[in-house]
């Protein structure tokens, strides 16, 4: 699952006690005082260029990850009576990362909720937003509007639309802040989207196989921007990085639709017999249909030539959902005919590397 994590290391630096007279007057009482949050940020390993052989071994492909970079970086701080503390928009083009003030005053003795969304100004090729949503109207001093925010959604309007890059990320988590004293946690945010990425093989020895399209069923038009559960709850991640629990919008299977995806940007590919080609990523909605018939849920239509023309409709294997967080990395393989045609998925997991003054440029 495209696994893009990002940590937050909240450090509160500036710790201080005042002492006043209990009941028992041999007995001080610790007063809280404000301290100081400093969040320093960790990012995907895939958002950047690395050595090749840190990645991990189960990523066998190399893919162009521009649009993963984080442009923009907001958080939001909420104290426990729902009063935003903070809301701090940070943009690291052109000005390096270093040169941001990371500090953030807070009360401390008390349970923080801290919201983080990356690259929110992003916008489809006509100009709209993908986040149709004004966060500067979040103001510090008053209630955080919970309800709203919750139910802000991002939508795609047609039946190839992908989402645009750099993708929108969102992720929320609670951390206990001590009275008057130090705090180390660790955050992560994800994008709002399913990568998938397609390799196609031409395992005929005489055939040039012209490669057109694929169709994907039972995708989403509508997901929540902040991943959250049933009861409003942060979701968690597992020790893979999938999303344990998570809701989508309420929609009606036949609401759901079918995505098609033209190889080549609408040019057809060529293969020469043992060629093999690997179309550029795109992003999709997280859903969670479910299918009566066959509980893989998704399936997915091929359409190629190799002479004449053939469809292989076949399921995902494993696949019964498609949160986001993901990355579908499908291999097809085809022959001389449509019995030879084959799927196999993987589900690449994605680590995490320290956030550098050139990230993101």
């Amino acid at each position: 699952m495209i696994k893009t994590q990002i940590r937050l290391v909240a450090l509160s630096l500036i710790a201080g006690s005042l002492f006043g007279c209990s009941d028992n007057s041999d007995q001080p009482t610790i007063e809280p005082k404000d301290v100081y949050l400093e969040l320093n940020v960790v990012a995907p390993n895939n958002m950047q260029n690395i050595d090749p052989a840190k990645k991990s071994p189960t990523r066998a492909y190399e893919d162009k990850v521009d649009g993963e970079l984080i442009k923009t970086l907001r958080f939001i701080i909420v104290r426990p009576d729902g009063t935003v503390e903070h809301n701090r928009l940070y943009d690291f083009n052109p000005i390096e990362i270093d040169g941001f003030e990371k500090k953030f005053k807070v009360a401390s003795g008390e349970q923080k909720r801290v919201f983080v969304v990356a690259n929110e100004d992003t916008r489809y090729s006509g100009g709209a937003k993908v986040v149709n949503y004004d966060f500067d109207r979040i103001l510090p001093g008053q209630q955080f509007p919970m309800a709203e925010f919750s139910a802000i959604e991002i939508t795609t309007s047609t039946d190839t639309q992908t989402l645009p890059t750099p993708l929108v990320m969102c992720f929320s988590k609670r951390f206990d802040v001590p009275v008057n004293s130090d705090l180390e946690g660790e955050m992560e945010i994800i994008p709002a989207a399913t990568k998938f990425t397609f390799t196609v093989t031409n395992n005929s020895a005489v055939l040039r196989q012209t490669v057109k399209s694929i169709s994907i069923n039972k995708i989403a038009r509508r997901e929540y921007l902040w991943p959250r559960t049933s009861t409003g709850d942060d979701v968690e991640l597992g020790l893979d990085g999938n999303m344990i629990e998570y809701v989508v919008p309420s929609i009606a299977n036949n609401e759901y639709y079918t995505f098609t995806h033209e190889f080549g940007s609408g040019t057809p590919i060529e293969l020469a017999p043992g060629g093999s080609y690997t179309d550029t990523s795109f992003y999709l909605t997280e859903g969670k249909f479910t299918d009566a018939g066959d509980l893989r849920n998704y399936s997915i239509t091929f359409n190629y030539n190799n002479g004449e023309e053939i469809t292989s409709t076949q399921y995902f294997p494993n696949l019964a959902q498609l949160p986001r967080n993901s990355h579908v990395v499908c291999n097809i393989s085809i022959g001389e005919t449509v019995d030879d045609v084959a799927f196999s998925i993987s589900v690449v997991a994605f680590g995490s590397v320290e956030l550098n003054p050139g990230f993101g440029f």
